[in-house]
């Protein structure tokens, strides 16, 4: 099972690009319940609610369309919510549409688990790497703004009018280029289970979104309200540790648990309403892991003893998701329009579709839309009595990072050697490697077939070779290799020389082996020009790391044991490094410049040079 291909998605957007009026719901992260992706086009019409329209009108003639077998497709902003309680109502101040479904026959599905389309898709796509610019950001609110409506929101709590409230504000920034280049980009940077590409009247909106707001069909109605975050680990080990101090932190449980009881009473009058049935936890406090964060999550169900509830009583009961209100809703509604100075649109509303057999809607964070050459994107987090108003904003930038910090693409890179008589050398710890880095980073990675195609590369040969393995994200695999001469023993010891720019050990890509190695291809390139064998660097603490292809290794007296750097330093776990370490032939220790200049032995090692003496040089 997988998502897109990066060629599917491009042809695909490709033809977006060019169209005016369409609902694309892709899935970018699979799971056994979420492997599809849905195409809405060529809409019958479109069925609107203006501010000034009856709310219950208009999802009676949604559910009419869809008793007729018509599919609807499209969002509701969050200012909807306004026209469901009569208290709410006064907010609403212009006639401006709340909710957009398109009206349509059926969708294009893909099947991520067959991957087939539900039909055919013929049309002529010419495809084209477009570019974009987001310039001129800006929050809608200061820093000094934000705390000062969160001290208001815990005065109220500690009035009693409310015990959470989510908070949030805007980006805003003008926007220049391909629309389709920038779904590609973010997606890149968050691959999700709910995206979203709509394209309506001149507008368009992108989202996201992790979060499910709920999925509805004839056996249960489930909703999964995200609350709790926290920044990610650098390895998959550190990201194990954030995942358990994630899941027991007080304030981010008792966030969660709050949000669980909103929506479970929300289910519960759901289902006394329509059907009947009863309301089960089906788990509380799990942790995922996305590109730039882990969210804390919890999965709720309705389960229905008669008919399945109608689009109208399911947005009636739920709408808007208590993750992105607070609790109680409707006074937490109330406090959330006093202070938030714009009102939020999509933003924390529904994206999604709904059908005679099912509905599912996300909670649209993570969300841009554009108009007219100008966008703007949400971001917020919920506050409560303990909340502290410098991490919550500190929150809220990270959130935004998957727009502000667009990374570019990269692969994973595995070096090996081949030699005839005994195959690939630590074969089962680059594969290891490789399936590490392919779960941090998401990466699709079928080991079965890497292995198949590493052998198929040096079948027939008889010469030692260096074999080069690409994995991309979306599970494609580039092999090449060339035939690795044995080299005689140097007539005096190469020269390896220390680089003047220090790296940051807070990037993750420096514990991963990744095509982004710019300062590792720059430095190498000087130094070999210069007639060094390699170039060694130093953390922003000054402690030694690596080189660019090899590990560091120290031998401070003759016959005492060979040191390195531990890989907290800001280094690759290189395969050669580990088997010395298992093997007990080196220890790990902090190094300086001074220490391994007057060492009595430098090594530099990797898999396929293995271990080469060196003499350390500091200055060039």
């Amino acid at each position: 099972m997988k998502p897109f291909s990066d060629a599917e998605i491009l042809r695909i957007t490709s033809w977006l690009e060019r169209q005016d009026d369409f609902v694309f719901l892709e899935s970018s992260r699979l799971t056994a319940e979420n492997h599809r992706s849905f195409l809405f086009r060529n809409p019958k019409h479109h069925l609107l609610c203006h501010s000034s329209d009856d709310a219950a009108v208009f999802l009676n003639q949604a559910d009419q369309l869809r008793q007729h077998g018509f599919f609807l497709a499209g969002w509701l902003d969050y200012e909807f919510g306004y026209l469901l309680e009569p208290r709410l109502r006064r907010f609403l101040d212009d006639d401006r549409p709340l909710a957009v479904l398109g009206v349509y026959k059926e969708p294009l599905i893909f099947d991520h688990q067959t991957g087939l389309w539900s039909g055919e898709w013929q049309e002529e796509v010419q495809t084209a790497e477009y570019s974009f610019t987001c310039t001129d950001l800006r929050t809608s609110i200061s820093q000094a703004e934000y705390l000062r409506a969160v001290a208001k929101i815990q005065d109220y709590i500690r009035a009693g009018d409310t015990y959470q409230a989510n908070f949030t504000l805007h980006f805003s920034f003008f926007f220049h280029g391909s629309t389709a280049a920038l779904y590609r980009a973010l997606r890149r940077n968050q691959s999700v289970c709910y995206s979203a590409w709509i394209r309506h009247n001149g507008r368009d909106i992108l989202s996201f979104s992790p979060e499910l707001f709920f999925h509805a069909d004839a056996a249960k109605v489930r909703v999964r309200p995200m609350k709790g975050t926290l920044r990610r680990g650098r390895t998959a080990t550190e990201d194990e540790e954030q995942r358990l101090r994630l899941h027991s932190d007080p304030k981010n449980r008792s966030e969660n648990v709050m949000i669980v009881d909103l929506l479970r009473n929300d289910l519960g009058h759901l289902l006394h309403e329509s059907c009947g049935g009863h309301v089960v936890p089906r788990s509380l406090f799990e942790v995922e892991t996305y590109e730039s964060l882990l969210q804390m999550t919890s999965t709720i169900d309705g389960i229905p003893t008669g008919a399945t509830p109608s689009f109208r009583q399911l947005i009636e009961a739920l709408f808007p998701c208590g993750s992105v209100t607070g609790a109680p809703k409707i006074r937490t509604m109330e406090i959330i329009r006093e202070l938030e100075r714009q009102r939020r649109g999509v933003y924390c509303g529904a994206i999604g579709f709904t059908s005679q057999a099912e509905s599912c809607f996300n909670v649209p964070i993570r969300t841009v839309e554009l108009h007219g050459g100008k966008g703007r994107m949400g971001i917020g987090s919920g506050i409560v009595a303990d909340s502290k108003s410098e991490e919550e904003w500190a929150e809220c930038l990270l959130k935004s990072n998957f727009l502000t910090k667009s990374e570019p693409d990269f692969q994973l890179i595995e070096t090996l050697l081949w030699q005839p008589e005994s195959g690939f050398f630590l074969l089962d710890y680059h594969l290891e490697r490789l399936t590490d880095s392919a779960r941090y980073f998401n990466f699709c990675c079928d080991i079965d077939e890497i292995r198949a195609r590493l052998e198929a590369e040096v079948s027939g040969h008889s010469e030692r070779r260096r074999v080069r393995l690409l994995l991309h994200r979306d599970g494609r695999i580039e092999i090449g290799s060339i035939t690795l001469p044995e080299e005689p023993p140097p007539t005096e010891l190469p020269k390896v020389i220390f680089s003047h720019r220090q790296i940051d050990p807070n990037n993750p890509h420096f514990f991963h082996k990744t095509t982004r190695r710019e300062l590792y291809d720059q430095e190498r390139s000087k130094a070999v020009a210069q007639g060094f064998y390699e170039v060694l660097f130093t953390n922003t603490a000054g402690q030694v790391t690596e080189g660019t292809i090899a590990n560091v290794f120290v031998r401070m007296e003759k016959d005492g044991p060979l040191l390195t750097p531990p890989t907290r330093c800001g280094l690759l776990a290189g395969t050669h490094r580990r088997m010395l370490l298992e093997q007990g032939e080196a220890v790990e220790r902090l190094l300086t410049v001074a220490e391994v200049s007057a060492a009595n032995e430098v090594y530099v090692a990797n898999s396929v040079r293995k271990m080469i003496r060196v003499q350390a040089v500091v200055h060039r």
